[in-house]
């Protein structure tokens, strides 16, 4: 096999589908730094996770929460997103081959996904992703026969303009019309914990408090629905958010289309442009956002896809370099549902009362450590599960109940990879 065809095709996965080596290693580089980015904010009041980590005790948390911030926090989770379209892509174009039937399979498979995230919430952290995923990913489903010019629009649309509503509102509230402040309907009036009462549930408490605290933070959180009175900046300020994922979506369906790993991949001069003009931009945005208070708010979309992208460009360059060590990145890749639960599942057991209790009692310093040795193990993990295993034990179950049939789950035996590489 020659160096490009190991950087762009990997084993098949379970259905017999082709994989590219460089999106799921992609995809387990930007797990680490969800990782980096969740360990903390499972340390945090929900609300607080965007601006500052709880359990700071020093200088060293402090400065390290600063730096997460900075650099992690909000600029991971895009990268997941884009490649969660670009997944939807891949499985929509290899369905409509072999069943004729995508969109019914894809519409039961974000429902199940739907399932995973409710049981999630209730029963590990308030700040799953998974439903969101879901939901948004049934809305957009409809655009996967869309034209490639109408996904790049609309990508372009929801990344570029949108963020630029609550500014807008902001402006015009300064102007005396104050629109932002026009109540659409009643909220629930939810009343907002304090940060040591949150720490008494979460660190303490009795699965019961902490079931319907998780609720609470979950529905102050993700929707404008907490608040005592919807108001049209919430609701703009919300569906920024919203708006944003989808368009990552959008994007990631029109980047497969474009097969632009596979550009990437096999042309080393694309990453350094990429990389270059990724780069130019994050350092801009970057200075701006840190340097003009004013902007903070406002370039805290623009900042996090510049970061992201530059991320990705980076990876690229340097995956074909990696060799064996980039295998990690793809196991976890391939197994990425599984790691995801099992790293809020650990958090969760460090964390909260379910386990050793330690919510608040710890910083963003000592949780860095904690992210990172955790990655470690669930990576030697993946690596070793994906020697003997097709799927995941979450992929297998995702799988299974999607298509009603139990999932073949072991590899034949002559099928295991004798130096443990996955694909």
């Amino acid at each position: 096999m020659s160096p490009d065809d190991r950087l762009t095709t990997a084993a098949a996965d379970g259905a017999g589908q082709p994989r590219l080596a460089l999106v799921d290693a992609l995809r387990g580089a930007a797990m680490l730094g969800i990782m980096l980015v969740n360990f903390p904010t499972m340390n945090t009041r929900a609300g607080d996770e965007t601006t500052q980590y709880g359990g700071v005790h020093d200088g060293l948390d402090r400065a390290v929460g600063l730096a997460n911030m900075a650099f992690c926090n909000g600029k991971f989770y895009p990268i997941f997103a884009l490649l969660f379209g670009w997944g939807l892509a891949v499985l929509w174009r290899s369905w409509s081959r072999r069943e004729g039937r995508p969109g019914r399979l894809l519409f039961r498979r974000l429902l199940v996904l739907l399932g995973f995230g409710v049981l999630h919430i209730a029963l590990v952290w308030w700040g799953d992703i998974l439903l969101v995923y879901a939901v948004i990913g049934l809305m957009v489903l409809p655009c996967l026969r869309c034209r490639d010019g109408t996904l790049g629009r609309g990508a372009a649309a929801l990344l570029l303009f949108v963020p630029l509503l609550s500014p807008v509102l902001a402006l015009l509230d300064r102007m005396g019309v104050h629109a932002s402040d026009a109540v659409l309907m009643p909220g629930l009036g939810l009343a907002s914990p304090t940060s040591e009462q949150v720490g008494l549930v979460y660190g303490g408490g009795r699965f019961v408090e902490m079931l319907g605290l998780r609720l609470h933070d979950y529905l102050s959180d993700f929707t404008p629905f907490g608040q005592a009175k919807v108001s049209l900046g919430a609701v703009v300020g919300y569906g920024t958010y919203y708006a944003q994922l989808a368009g990552l979506f959008l994007l990631g369906m029109w980047a497969e289309r474009k097969q632009l790993a596979v550009r990437l991949a096999g042309r080393g001069e694309r990453a350094v442009a990429f990389l270059c003009w990724a780069g130019l931009a994050a350092v801009g945005l970057t200075s701006l956002r840190y340097g003009v208070a004013a902007l903070r708010e406002t370039l805290y979309y623009y900042q996090g896809e510049a970061l992201a992208l530059f991320y990705v460009a980076t990876f690229a360059l340097v995956f074909p370099a990696l060799g064996r060590a980039g295998r990690p990145f793809q196991a976890v890749g391939r197994l990425s549902l599984t790691a995801y639960l099992a790293h809020t599942i650990l958090a969760s057991l460090i964390l909260y009362g379910t386990g050793l209790g330690l919510y608040g009692r710890i910083g963003p310093a000592a949780l860095l450590v904690v992210a990172l040795v955790s990655y470690a193990i669930i990576a030697a993990c993946c690596v070793l599960w994906t020697r003997w295993f097709l799927l995941g034990p979450a992929e297998w179950v995702w799988r299974s109940l999607v298509s009603g049939r139990r999932e073949r789950f072991r590899r034949h035996p002559a099928a295991a990879p004798a130096d443990g590489a996955a694909g």
